[in-house]
């Protein structure tokens, strides 16, 4: 296929000429880096995270695991994107990713649990009903169109748009972020319709209550994918186990100070 396409104003690279430009600076910066590597006896693992998992799950894969007492001089580098985009950076940019299965375009990858898709709350703001009283799945749809909805891009929850009715005194608000879906919430700027964000037993003092959606919505099955061009360095393995042991535990085994 062409790599150039030519035109009265200049030349320009076709999508496949992009395509092989951008795998090339991949290369190129993988050899850049291996020679820093080499001089200074560091290297680095890459890792494509969510902005929720990277503000939520990282930090615990640090404090609960030996990883920063195992490998000293192993630099991380966290990169987030959107779920859709995290496949991509597998090509070049990262050693392996952690997202929602929303991602998958064939590439293979690693189930490690099921999250919940529930409704998020504030238990310290005043709505126009209560949502921390029991209430059917239709009462709750009602509720929902008086109230400022967050929600995540339909392409994330296929069933959202036949779930939610036309909005009354409320309106949607798309936020793709989940973890900043949660800190709105938390700010009293409404409600929001995400997936479970952390593997704990309710706590009755946190700001923020749930209505679990899964039965009309149904689950986010989390996945970790890895490159398959190239095999992953010892540090690399270790936080790809340390990952999968965070997202296997029930809430059960959520203890305070338990290390993996």
């Amino acid at each position: 296929s062409l790599l150039l396409s030519r035109k009265k104003n200049g030349s320009q690279l076709t999508p496949a000429g992009q395509q092989i430009y951008q795998q090339i600076c991949g290369i190129l910066a993988g050899f850049s880096e291996l020679k820093l590597a080499v001089s200074s006896g560091r290297s680095i693992v890459r890792i494509g995270l969510t902005n929720t998992l990277a503000t939520n799950l990282f930090p615990r894969v640090l404090t609960e695991s030996s990883f920063l007492r195992d490998f000293p001089k192993v630099d991380l580098e966290i990169i987030e994107g959107e779920p859709h985009e995290l496949v991509g950076m597998l090509q070049s940019r990262v050693d392996f990713a952690v997202g929602p299965k929303d991602i998958s375009n064939g590439i293979e990858s690693r189930p490690l649990c099921e999250w919940k898709r529930v409704l998020l709350y504030s238990r310290r703001t005043t709505y126009r009903h209560d949502f921390s009283q029991t209430a059917s799945i239709e009462t709750i749809r009602e509720w929902i169109r008086e109230e400022n909805l967050m929600i995540p891009s339909h392409l994330i929850i296929p069933k959202l748009s036949r779930f939610l009715k036309p909005m009354l005194a409320g309106r949607i608000i798309i936020v793709p972020q989940a973890a900043v879906r949660r800190l709105w919430v938390e700010r009293g700027l409404g409600i929001a319709i995400s997936y479970e964000e952390k593997r704990r037993m309710s706590n009755a003092n946190d700001p923020v209550g749930t209505i679990d959606l899964s039965k009309t919505l149904g689950t986010t099955e989390m996945h970790l994918y890895k490159r398959t061009d190239a095999e992953l360095s010892e540090a690399a393995n270790f936080l790809v186990q340390a990952v999968t042991t965070i997202f296997s535990r029930e809430p059960l085994d959520e203890l305070p100070g338990r290390r993996l």
